[in-house]
């Protein structure tokens, strides 16, 4: 006779299944409100805003929070953290000669 470990209901795998899609979400809509910014006052600080914000919510992602919390904070963090790295593109290219531009972007 074997014995296995307790499996547990499915229904408690669920709610981490939200996790990754939100975190997308929150990188489109991002993008979208980073781009109209970045236009506004520039991609340089709008990159710079992005990526403090960024870092911030990465942080705050490691408080417990009820599930609803937890959900928002990474929409909230998709929402800065992808959108940093696509700002910073144009403003180094913008800021280097061409042929560096792609040294400089790696």
């Amino acid at each position: 006779m074997s014995r296995t470990a307790p499996v547990a209901p499915a229904t408690a795998a669920r709610p981490a299944g939200w996790v990754a899609p939100l975190c997308w979400v929150g990188a489109v809509v991002g993008l979208l409100v980073a781009g109209q910014v970045a236009d506004r006052i520039g991609a340089r600080r709008a990159g710079m805003a992005w990526s403090a914000a960024g870092a911030l919510f990465l942080a705050l992602l490691s408080i417990r929070l009820p599930l609803g919390g937890s959900y928002a904070m990474v929409f909230r963090t998709g929402c800065f953290v992808f959108s940093a790295q696509v700002l910073v593109h144009p403003f180094t290219s913008s800021n280097h000669p061409p042929h560096v531009q792609a040294t400089a972007l790696a």
